[in-house]
C-alpha cells in the first residue's frame, strides 16, 4: 500500500471496535457530490414516472363512455388513489353541455376537462376543409398539450373519447388518431345485444389496431335487466364467445341500465334562483343528487367490473412499451429520418392542398380566409345544420 493517501478514505484504527470513520477533505467532497448525485437521480426518476392513461371508446354515440370514466375515477378513489393523483378530460366533443362527470370531479376535487380543444360545433367539418380552421396538426398538437397538462403530477388520467372510433377522421382527428398521438391503450364500451355487440366490438377493435392502437378489451354497458337482450342472457352468450375466440382481448365486463335523478328540472331552479337568498339551498340539493347519481353507477360499476384485471392489463401495456421503447429507438431514429426524406421529396412534386393521412384529411396549408368559430356556426345554423 503506498503512502499516498490523498483521495483515500482514512480509518481510524486504535484497537478500538467503535472507532468513529473519519474522511479527509477530499473524501468528504467527493462523498458530498456523490449524495447530491444519487439525490438528483432520485428526484428525476419521480417527476419522470409516466402517470397511467387510457383512453376510453365506444361502438357507438350515446353508448355509455363517459359513464364508464366516472365508474373509472370512482374505482381509483375507492381502490386508495386520492382525487389529486388522478384526472378526467375529454379532448374532442360533438356536446358542450355540463356532464354528470364534470360536477363529480368538481366536487371530489379531481382535475377535470370536460370540453376540450376540439369542438366539433356546426359547420366545423366544412370550414375545415375549406382551410378557415386550424389544420389537423395544430389540432393534434392542442390535444397532447391539454393532456400533458393535466396530466402533471398525476398517477391515472382518463381520456374520454367522443361518438364511435372514426368521428373526427374527416379532419384527421379521430379517436384512434388521437390515441395513437397519445400512444396509450383503448378500452372499448360495448352496446347491448350479442350477435351485433360482437361484431361492432371486432370492427372498432380492427380500426385502432390498423392504427397501431392496442385494444384491452371491452366493457359491455347499458343492458337490459329482463327480457331476451337481459344482461344475464347477454352475459352468458358473450362469454362463451370471448372464452372460444375472444383471443387476447379481456372482457372486463356487462354493466346494466340504471335510471338516475333527474337532474334537470334542479338545474333550471337553480338558475331561476341564483339571485335569490334561496339559491345556496338549491345547489345544496343539486350536489345532493349530484352524488346520489354519481355514487349509484360506482357501486354498479364496482359490482359488475373486472377493476383489478383492467390495471394489470394497463400496466403490461406500459411496461412493454418501455421496453420495445428502449430496444427500438435506434430504429425509430433511421425511420424518421427516412420518412422526413420522402415527405420532403413529396412535397417538391406535388403542389396538391391536402393530403390523406391516417383515415382523414391533414392540412398543409390553407385555401380560406380564415374565419372564427361564431361567424362559421351562425352560417351553418342559419342554413339548418344539426351537426359538425
Amino acid at each position: 500500500m503506498n503512502g499516498n493517501t490523498t483521495n483515500q478514505t482514512n480509518f481510524n484504527n486504535n484497537n478500538a471496535t467503535n472507532s468513529p470513520r473519519t474522511y479527509n477533505a477530499n473524501a468528504w467532497v467527493d462523498r458530498l457530490a456523490t449524495l447530491i448525485h444519487q439525490q438528483q437521480q432520485n428526484n428525476n426518476n419521480d417527476n419522470n414516472k409516466k402517470p397511467l392513461k387510457l383512453f376510453i371508446a365506444g361502438d357507438r354515440s350515446q353508448v355509455g363512455k363517459t359513464s364508464i370514466c366516472l365508474g373509472l375515477l370512482g374505482a381509483l378513489i375507492n381502490s386508495g388513489y386520492s382525487p389529486n393523483e388522478i384526472a378526467y378530460i375529454k379532448p374532442a366533443t360533438q356536446c358542450e353541455q355540463p356532464q354528470l362527470i364534470s360536477k363529480y370531479c368538481e366536487l371530489k376535487g379531481i382535475a377535470c376537462n370536460g370540453i376540450g380543444p376540439l369542438v366539433f360545433y356546426s359547420g366545423f367539418t366544412r370550414a375545415f376543409l375549406n382551410g378557415e380552421t386550424d389544420n389537423t396538426e395544430t389540432i393534434l398538437k392542442s390535444i397532447v398539450n391539454a393532456v400533458d397538462e393535466i396530466s402533471k403530477g398525476k398517477r391515472f388520467v382518463v381520456i374520454d373519447g367522443v361518438g364511435y372510433p372514426a368521428v373526427g377522421s374527416i379532419c384527421g382527428c379521430s379517436n384512434a388518431v388521437i390515441a395513437k398521438r397519445l400512444e396509450i391503450p383503448v378500452l372499448l364500451v360495448g352496446k347491448k345485444g350479442v350477435g351485433d355487440a360482437v361484431d361492432s366490438f371486432n370492427l372498432n377493435a380492427s380500426y385502432f389496431e390498423s392504427h397501431q392502437v392496442p385494444v384491452l378489451g371491452v366493457v359491455y354497458n347499458r343492458l337490459e335487466k329482463e327480457g331476451y337482450y337481459s344482461l344475464e342472457k347477454c352475459k352468458s352468450a358473450i362469454t362463451k364467445y370471448f372464452e372460444q375466440y375472444g383471443g387476447k382481448y379481456n372482457l372486463y365486463g356487462f354493466l346494466p341500465e340504471l335510471k338516475l335523478s333527474e337532474q334537470q328540472s334542479t338545474s333550471k331552479s337553480n338558475n331561476n334562483n341564483n339571485a335569490t337568498n334561496g339559491s345556496s339551498i338549491n345547489n345544496n340539493k343539486s350536489n345532493i343528487i349530484i352524488e346520489k347519481n354519481a355514487q349509484l353507477f360506482i357501486d354498479s360499476f364496482e359490482n359488475n367490473f373486472e377493476f383489478g384485471l383492467l390495471l394489470k392489463s394497463i400496466q403490461n401495456i406500459e411496461d412493454n412499451d418501455n421496453k420495445t421503447n428502449n430496444n427500438n429507438n435506434h430504429n425509430d431514429n433511421i425511420m424518421m429520418m427516412q420518412i422526413d426524406s420522402n415527405i420532403n421529396n413529396n412535397d417538391k412534386n406535388n403542389n396538391n392542398i391536402n393530403t390523406v393521412v391516417n383515415g382523414g384529411v391533414h392540412q398543409k396549408n390553407f385555401t380560406g380566409k380564415r374565419r372564427t368559430r361564431e361567424m362559421i356556426q351562425k352560417e351553418a345554423l342559419g342554413g339548418g345544420a344539426t351537426g359538425g
